[in-house]
């Protein structure tokens, strides 16, 4: 896939929040300053998933196997399990607020479980086409999707009132740009790339995906906080049930063009589904990558199923808000602080193996866990490794960090040489 296809992607899966409850949720946390808390969880995003484009960058391969590299095995299974985990989390959150939000704008009395299934059917159709199939609807739908929303936006116009941003300071920038940090992980799309990350052209291409693609979601998301704010004002967008078609209902063109917030349910079904679809595919994904399966086609119905069952709970027990509040603090925080473990213990691991790599002309190599005795045989065509023995204090330490120094060394399969060598 290209940089369009990697593009829609992002957009599609990190955009859905907009059309639910989040709105509100930041409205309520940081008051006037919504829009920045809104900017900033997208700005720590990036910086996350820049650090893992840096670990790409020396290490080729997709999230697993740069796991397995650098963490062994058994630290790709858990850091794989954790993602799965997580995206199987987002794909039950959005079926069930989008399932809600149908029941509330458009089918009140349909039955919530028929909602659900087709969602969830919907979402397991897309998944068995393939992730080129996806991206590339997505790129279709991208263009009218953001001319549509902007063009919302802005006929929102008269309803501007600029005294609604007062005070400025709102509940104090500190207080928010903490909370913006604390739930950069609800963008947990944009990880998504890393998973398959070998389905794209080159590492640039992942680059350049995360970087435009969460880049134009979180501005607009941002920009639709701020319009949020100017056209109701904080006592009332704090209660929104469903910020972004409270605003659609409140564009009017003329006496015989009206209403027209029915035609954004249909956009938001469709990138609700897609998102879903995306989440749902990199979930099974993993497992595929964990257990070694050929394929993970034979499990789209069964997973489906159980993660609709899942999503599936008494109205009355587990509202709307509840949910939007349990994203926040499961997707968000827990997902944050485990992303950035992972990226900066990766981000170590290049560091140090960069470092020993400018100290490969010495023949005897000190590193805080191993010892390296590397001798090299000099010729007139070339110098090639001719004697390795190692001794190590840590052997998993010291293994992924000389799989790096042999792969730099050129040597083919570097894991397995060395571990024959050992």
């Amino acid at each position: 896939m290209g940089v369009a296809e990697g593009l829609a992607l992002v957009f599609m899966v990190t955009f859905v929040p907009i059309f639910m409850t989040m709105p509100a949720v930041s409205v309520n946390a940081a008051d006037t300053l919504g829009w920045l808390a809104t900017l900033v969880h997208g700005i720590v995003s990036m910086l996350a998933f820049a650090i893992l484009c840096y670990v790409f960058t020396h290490v080729e391969g997709d999230l697993y196997e740069v796991c397995e590299i650098l963490l062994g095995r058994m630290g790709a299974w858990i850091i794989s399990l954790y993602f799965c985990v997580a995206f199987f989390a987002n794909y039950v959150v959005i079926l069930r607020q989008f399932a809600e939000n149908t029941l509330l704008t458009a089918l009140p009395q349909a039955d919530f479980a028929v909602i659900i299934s087709a969602y969830a059917i919907a979402a397991g159709i897309l998944v068995y086409l393939g992730i080129e199939g996806m991206s590339r609807a997505s790129f279709l739908i991208l263009p009218f999707a953001v001319s549509a929303l902007l063009a919302v936006l802005l006929l929102l116009v008269p309803f501007y009132n600029w005294y609604h941003l007062f005070p400025l300071q709102g509940n104090g920038i500190m207080r928010t740009l903490t909370y913006g940090a604390s739930v950069a992980g609800l963008n947990i799309g944009v990880f998504g790339l890393a998973v398959i990350a070998k389905s794209f052209q080159n590492r640039k291409t992942v680059k350049d995906c995360s970087l435009y693609g969460l880049g134009l979601s979180t501005g607009l998301r941002g920009f639709s906080v701020f319009v949020y704010i100017l056209t109701f004002g904080l006592p009332v967008a704090k209660e929104k049930m469903l910020p972004f078609f409270e605003m659609a209902r409140l564009v009017y063109l003329s006496r015989y063009l009206q209403r027209i917030e029915a035609l954004f349910i249909l956009l938001w079904v469709i990138i609700g589904v897609l998102g879903a679809a995306f989440s749902l595919y990199f979930g099974l994904f993993l497992i595929t990558r964990v257990f070694r399966l050929p394929t993970f086609r034979p499990l789209i119905p069964s997973i489906s199923i159980m993660l609709a069952m899942l999503s599936i709970n008494e109205s009355g027990k587990i509202d709307n808000c509840k949910i939007a509040i349990l994203q926040s603090c499961i997707l968000g925080n827990y997902h944050l602080g485990m992303t950035g473990a992972l990226a900066l213990q990766l981000f170590i691991d290049i560091l140090i193996a960069n470092f020993c790599d400018r100290l490969l002309d010495l023949q005897i190599l000190v590193l805080p866990k191993c010892y390296l005795w590397l001798g090299y045989h000099n010729s007139l065509k070339n110098q090639r490794l001719v004697f390795l023995q190692c001794h190590h204090f840590n052997l998993r330490s010291g293994y992924r960090i000389n799989v790096l120094l042999l792969q730099r060394l050129g040597i083919s399969r570097a894991g397995h040489n060395f571990k024959s060598l050992i």
